[in-house]
């Protein structure tokens, strides 16, 4: 989800012109509000950066008289800029271009993230669903808890309340199913898992031509030999 304000990025030993396309991708298409206008609060969604600062892009008013995006501010809503240097905000279209200083823009909140996930993103995310059954109540209960759904105004509103305890349903446990082995070795599964150490699969499928590939330059020739009869010896 995102929320708060649109901030600026401090890139050290590098101009702010040099900043990655990762950014300008990250900020299309997020909605933000301005605040430069007093209690009117209008909307819009971020089609990109520009190319200039607010200090230097210029553009045409309907009379034809240019400016720059600071000078406007400044004359149109009385507004010093105090971060002219940084880009500012493309919200229009090529054809009708409209330019925000990033500074008078906040994220509008509760937007839904539909960007690929990083790696540190994707190993949190990883985290709290591989959660265990009993943690996962007890981080749901904490949860309903700490939202305090009950005393909601719009819950109020319409009746509408939620039970602290989770629902009981009846269930059952299912048997692990029995796997066979090569010969009369079998075994049950616990815990969901099981070791195929020194084990044989009943109908293994045979390889007629393998090769071996060696990327590390520390192992010698004699050692990937080794490793390949070994390798070889296991499977057969």
């Amino acid at each position: 989800m995102y929320r708060g304000q649109v901030a600026a990025v401090v890139v050290y030993g590098r101009s702010w012109l040099c900043i990655p396309l990762q950014i300008k991708k990250a900020l299309r298409g997020l909605r933000v509000e301005v605040t430069h206008r007093g209690q009117m609060r209008r909307k819009y969604r971020i089609a990109g950066l520009t190319k200039d600062s607010a200090r230097e892009l210029r553009f045409q008013l309907s009379t034809g008289e240019t400016k720059t995006v600071r000078d406007y501010f400044r004359e149109t809503y009385k507004l010093q800029l105090r971060y002219d240097f940084l880009r500012c905000l493309q919200v229009g279209t090529e054809q009708k271009p409209n330019y925000l200083p990033i500074e008078v823009c906040n994220i509008v909140p509760g937007q839904r993230y539909q960007k690929k996930l990083d790696d540190g993103q994707v190993s949190k995310m990883m985290s709290i669903a591989c959660q265990h059954p009993a943690g996962r109540e007890t981080s749901i209960r904490k949860s309903v808890l700490e939202n305090k759904y009950n005393s909601a105004k719009r819950a109020n509103e319409f009746g509408i309340e939620v039970d602290s305890n989770p629902t009981s349903v009846q269930a059952r446990v299912l048997p692990a199913p029995k796997l066979r082995y090569h010969g009369c070795a079998s075994l049950y599964p616990e815990n969901g898992a099981w070791n195929m150490r020194g084990k044989k699969v009943v109908n293994g499928a045979k390889v007629g031509i393998w090769a071996c590939v060696n990327f590390c330059n520390e192992l010698t020739e004699d050692q990937v030999r080794i490793f390949c009869g070994k390798l070889s010896e296991m499977s057969s």
